[in-house]
């Protein structure tokens, strides 16, 4: 892909951090390469690297584990 499939915008390969949904838990796969959008700033990645995001989630030790803060707009008036 040469053009953002949203904004058309041009693409570049950079690596990037991506938050992975797997089997009702999130993981954070960092030094992913990806083409992202220098307009609209998405990202996207071949199906080969998605491949090896499963397996690594699925097979693969993590690095390390970190916490996150979680928030909740429900219980905020809108």
């Amino acid at each position: 892909m040469k053009t953002c499939y949203f904004c058309k915008g041009p693409l570049r390969v950079r690596r990037i951090e991506h938050m992975h949904e797997w089997g009702g838990e999130r993981f954070l796969i960092r030094n992913v390469r990806s083409e992202v959008c220098t307009q609209c700033g998405e990202a996207f990645l071949a199906p080969a690297t998605l491949k090896e995001i499963d397996r690594l989630v699925t097979k693969g030790r993590p690095k390390e584990h970190v916490s996150v803060a979680v928030f909740d707009l429900k219980s905020r008036a809108a």
